[in-house]
């Protein structure tokens, strides 16, 4: 008994002083969460790039942030109105999960999020990354989604079934009229993830521009659109650079991700 006792003492005083440095060491942290697919059952393409939580372990981060950090929305990012350890939750390209598993988590726990989308396989369009990584894993093409441009994938735009293959290989996104059901969620927020999912370290000045101005025509169609960018695909050099981040600096986007 007395050994039992003790051990519950000891683990009570570590808890405590474990958690004290913790907090000690977060408490300047300002983090942005990245997600893509939230799903028990996710893609092929979301499982084998690791781009999946289940939505067990979903929750879970989610009870863990509202214990140890301030959960803020973008707008709070935007005006500069929180207070430090924060953490915003953030999703990219749109796919369906976030709003059919996803949210209704986020919805009961109260946690806003920004989504930035890619509107053209919201529009029914092909998905570029996805078609990308299916051509690559299939030995078809022999470049991955960073390194590919339009002209490598458009002689695959023809084929319906292997235009379907893909649906089935990267999942369901978004519909447009599904998504105007959202816009008047308080906790839910857009953002602008290029028309299609491009590197734009492959793109000349005018293809990066076309891509954003498109992006932008629809996505100003909801109340609930902030100006914020996020870069497809996001490896530093690889993806962006200074030369990138002047043109979005030029279109007025407020945070650039």
């Amino acid at each position: 008994m007395i050994k039992k006792y003790l051990k519950k003492i000891i683990n009570k005083f570590l808890s405590t002083f474990l958690s004290k440095k913790f907090n000690e060491y977060i408490k300047n942290d300002l983090i942005i969460l990245l997600y893509h697919s939230i799903s028990n059952k996710p893609s092929v393409f979301h499982d084998k790039h690791k781009l999946n939580v289940t939505e067990e372990n979903f929750r879970e981060q989610i009870m863990f942030f509202k214990k140890h950090y301030n959960v803020i929305s973008p707008l709070d990012l935007l005006n500069g109105n929180y207070k430090k350890p924060a953490v915003l939750f953030s999703f990219d390209d749109g796919i369906e999960n976030y709003f059919s598993n996803a949210l209704p988590i986020m919805e009961e726990y109260k946690v806003p999020s920004i989504h930035f989308l890619n509107m053209a396989p919201i529009n029914g369009e092909f998905f570029f990354a996805g078609l990308c990584e299916f051509l690559y894993d299939k030995k078809i093409l022999n470049k991955n989604s960073l390194f590919s441009k339009n002209e490598d994938v458009k002689d695959y735009l023809k084929d319906k079934k292997l235009l379907n293959d893909v649906k089935k290989y990267h999942g369901d996104f978004i519909t447009i009229n599904k998504l105007k059901n959202f816009e008047n969620n308080p906790l839910v927020f857009f953002g602008n993830h290029m028309y299609n999912h491009y590197n734009l370290t492959t793109l000349n000045k005018e293809e990066i521009e076309l891509n954003i101005n498109l992006n932008n025509l629809k996505l100003k169609k909801f109340r609930n659109y902030l100006p914020f960018f996020a870069y497809p695909f996001g490896v530093k050099d690889v993806c962006y650079n200074n030369y990138t981040d002047n043109i979005l600096i030029k279109k007025n986007f407020k945070k650039i991700f």
